[in-house]
């Protein structure tokens, strides 16, 4: 199938999953002392610190936090997010041990560990972030793919920009350049994987908010998330 081709699938199979998804409202839960920013939109989203911007990235410093993870081996990114993406979706469809919904969040995050060549593998951990309301107490799934971590606080260098996610090869390259351009400052980052969001539906075409996240070397956010 061609990329074009390819990534129109997986937009027809996310988007019939999140026009569903606007049964399961978004939590209303305000949080003291924490403004979201914008392309959170009304879904909860994983709260951060913003310590440097600059024209090329932005530093962050992430809570710990509850997220939900599965992990998917696949050649492609499109097909591995539309797999760990309908077993999260189910799960917070009622797929867990209270047989109930809970609330969307922001964003679809996803580590990259790529493969030894183009032919070889990735392995990539999709996650979705645990509603404000349930970060004390998170319901556990039933599938056994799935797993709630606690993801320690971590540093993260991000690039962000608008649009859809077309190929892997973009994403790649976003990864790289960030990279290079946090090289040239002598910045210390984890080489082996990078992190890509999306805060988006499918269905939004305006304003789109993506994301290419690098994680600082010393993280221990890399260990939970392997």
């Amino acid at each position: 199938m061609h990329g074009v081709a390819r990534a129109f699938a997986v937009v027809v199979v996310l988007s019939t999953s999140l026009v569903a998804c606007r049964e399961l409202l978004p939590s209303k839960k305000s949080q003291a002392g924490w403004d979201k920013p914008w392309f959170c939109h009304d879904l909860d989203c994983p709260r951060f610190t913003i310590k440097n911007t600059t024209t090329a990235y932005q530093t962050r410093e992430y809570q710990s936090e509850v997220w939900a993870v599965t992990h998917v081996d696949a050649l492609l990114y499109s097909e591995a997010v539309a797999i760990g993406f309908k077993r999260l979706f189910n799960y917070i469809g009622g797929e867990n041990e209270d047989h109930k919904k809970i609330a969307m969040t922001a964003p679809v995050a996803t580590k990259i560990v790529p493969g030894q060549g183009p032919f070889c593998k990735s392995h990539f951990t999709v996650a979705f972030y645990v509603p404000y309301a349930l970060q004390d107490g998170p319901i556990q799934p039933t599938n056994k793919d799935i797993q709630i971590v606690t993801i320690p606080k971590w540093t993260a260098f991000v690039y962000q920009y608008g649009g859809f996610v077309v190929e892997d090869y973009s994403l790649f390259g976003k990864a790289k350049r960030l990279h290079e351009q946090l090289e040239e400052e002598g910045i210390e980052v984890n080489q082996e994987n990078f992190i890509a969001a999306s805060y988006d539906p499918p269905f939004r075409i305006q304003g789109r908010h993506n994301e290419v996240m690098l994680m600082a070397s010393d993280s221990d956010a890399l260990s939970v998330l392997t």
